[in-house]
């Protein structure tokens, strides 16, 4: 009988049916079972055997994979690719003699990222798919690092820096400080698009703790307030609800804050402050006027 092939070592029946001359003990793609591929490995005993893709590498510590190549790299020592299925030569990326220290690594998109916790401060990295242009400084930064995660859904790279966990939206975003932390070891970071989830370790106690944050916009939002005459939606730019600008002259102003909606569409609001003037039936001297509460006609508040 003809073995079938197994997907990742599954599949196969155990018995003879693979024939008299198929010793199920050593033979890989029949290994234990009829039909138990090792995909490349050796069979010994029946059990499939580790697959050896690269050797003699230095202290590696990290090691990452695509839908091609798998990447590795570590202390000091070389960073190289090599195909999943182990073919073929294995790529050096960045040599072993430009010393570079990936102590935790993100794999993003058509870029590697990397850094350390003692000799580098900021995101070190290089372009794919080859790296030709060397190794740099990518992401400016003031200490070093101990853990980096990309969110593929999000597009976005988290890293620590001693006041908290950075993020940058790729490629061409912003590097900002999205969770504000002192006093604290940042040793993991890791995300599932929903949320962003880390470790800290407290010196004095020796002890650490895990946390998470939801993946979220930058914490301060613009206000949107509508111009009556466009109906097109303008951004105030404000961070504050206490922020206040000069009172309108006119007397039917009111006051309003409203999420961001489509343009020419009246938003729906549940801070609408009173019945008789809708946001989108605001004067023009209205807008960018914030308030948290109504101005009546006859009031006098500031």
């Amino acid at each position: 009988m003809t073995p079938e092939a197994g997907a990742g070592g599954e599949g196969g029946s155990a018995g003879a049916e693979c024939g008299a001359k198929i010793d199920l003990t050593t033979d890989g793609k029949n290994c234990g079972r009829c039909g138990h591929d090792c995909l490349g490995g050796g069979c010994t005993l029946g059990q499939c055997e580790a697959i050896e893709i690269e050797k003699n590498q230095g202290r590696l510590m990290k090691v990452a994979v695509d839908s091609q190549f798998v990447y590795w790299g570590g202390d000091g020592t070389v960073i190289a690719k090599k195909k999943l299925d182990a073919t073929g030569t294995t790529q050096e990326l960045v040599p072993a003699a430009a010393h570079e220290f990936a102590y935790d690594w993100a794999l993003a998109g058509l870029t590697l990222y990397w850094g350390n916790d003692w000799q580098d401060t900021g995101v070190r990295g290089c372009a794919l798919p080859d790296c030709t242009a060397g190794a740099s400084t990518l992401i400016s930064g003031t200490n070093n690092i101990n853990a980096m995660a990309y969110d593929a859904q999000n597009k976005t790279l988290f890293w620590d820096q001693s006041d908290g966990i950075w993020r940058k939206a790729l490629p061409g975003g912003t590097a900002a400080n999205f969770i504000p932390l002192t006093s604290k070891s940042i040793d993991n970071i890791t995300t599932d698009g929903t949320f962003v989830y880390w470790t800290e370790y407290t010196s004095a106690t020796k002890l650490s703790s895990l946390y998470k944050s939801p993946v979220a916009p930058p914490r301060s939002h613009p206000w949107q307030s509508i111009d009556r005459t466009s109906a097109a939606l303008r951004s105030t730019a404000a961070t504050s609800t206490s922020a206040k600008a000069p009172r309108p002259a006119a007397s039917t102003c009111a006051v309003y804050r409203c999420p961001t909606v489509p343009a020419q569409q009246p938003p729906r609001s549940s801070h609408q402050t009173t019945a008789a003037v809708r946001p989108w039936q605001m004067p023009a001297a209205c807008i960018g006027y914030r308030t948290p509460r109504a101005v009546p006609p006859s009031s006098s508040a500031p």
